[in-house]
């Protein structure tokens, strides 16, 4: 998860890193293979919450 950032609410990718959420964990469907594409999807889970306005 270290390498992996999320940028929410916005439409380009910032220089600044603002909008930047630091990832704390990846859950994989059990299912995945690398280089495949069934069942291609994870859950994120943030180490801060997400704030919507």
């Amino acid at each position: 998860p270290v390498l992996w950032t999320v940028y929410a609410g916005i439409t380009d990718q910032p220089l600044s890193g603002s909008g930047a959420l630091s990832v704390e964990k990846i859950i994989y469907h059990a299912n995945y293979k690398p280089g495949g594409q069934s069942y291609d999807i994870a859950l994120i889970k943030l180490k801060l919450p997400l704030s919507f306005s």
